[in-house]
């Protein structure tokens, strides 16, 4: 049987020779996503495509034209945008999967992405339906740990993230299923690699079907770390989202 599991090689855009940057350390996934427009989707000063580590039906990503560490880093243009995306993004999503729809992002200050526990510093915010919140009060616990005093806000607009990159500090974003906007000031302290992901992969429901998933494919050593899009790449998942974000949700888009 053949595995539903992407092969590593083709994880990435190729750059037809093109050396493209983000933050002046690795070539950019989502410049090379703008460059192929292979299953991406143009929204104003936005660009939407499907995760490659879907880790629930219906992952997606949301990222700038511009090529900016973070969206702290947006104009007043890029703002209004990503602000409209995210609203018709829930309400699509909402629609199409009978879930909540939760953003999160790690913000990264000047390009270091691994400080924030980024992997590709080109801003971007995560759009995952999900049947319940993460447990906020656990991720906070865990925070505390690497940053020591949490910083926590909660935001009307997503513009006031600008503040923190005016101080250099890298942040993580998170919007809840009810639509609170909460910011955590991480400064210059490194935090682990993914860490909203390792929560919505916790989930229990969510945990149970990726389980169930890898079981089919026979695919062993992987199951602790489903929350890490490098190594949890089901296709038929990603195709699926792929062919929705072209189709319906294009339509409803307009």
């Amino acid at each position: 049987m053949e595995q539903d599991f992407f092969d590593s090689k083709l994880m990435l855009p190729k750059f037809n020779g093109l050396k493209i940057y983000c933050g002046g350390e690795n070539n950019c996934a989502m410049c090379g996503n703008i460059l192929e427009k292979k299953n991406i989707l143009k929204y104003k000063s936005q660009w939407i495509a499907p995760d490659f580590g879907a880790i629930t039906s219906g992952y997606l990503l949301l990222f700038s034209n511009r090529c900016v560490p973070s969206i702290g880093y947006f104009n007043k243009v890029e703002f209004r945008d990503v602000e409209k995306l995210i609203t018709k993004t829930r309400e699509i999503l909402s629609k199409r999967y009978k879930r909540n729809v939760v953003f999160f992002e790690h913000g990264a200050v000047d390009g270091y992405a691994k400080k924030a526990g980024c992997c590709v510093a080109h801003a971007h915010i995560h759009a995952v339906p999900i049947p319940e919140d993460i447990n906020l009060a656990l991720f906070e616990t865990d925070l505390k740990a690497y940053v020591g005093r949490l910083k926590k806000q909660k935001i009307d607009r997503l513009e006031e993230i600008k503040k923190l990159i005016k101080n250099k500090s890298s942040y993580l974003l998170y919007i809840t299923t009810t639509g609170n906007k909460f910011v955590y000031d991480i400064a210059d302290k490194q935090i682990p690699s993914q860490m909203f992901r390792k929560y919505i992969s916790n989930i229990p429901e969510i945990k149970t079907k990726n389980s169930k998933w890898l079981k089919k494919n026979n695919i062993l050593g992987v199951n602790e770390f489903t929350w890490d899009w490098r190594q949890f790449r089901p296709a038929q998942r990603y195709n699926n989202t792929a062919n929705y974000l072209l189709s319906e949700f294009k339509e409803e888009l307009k």
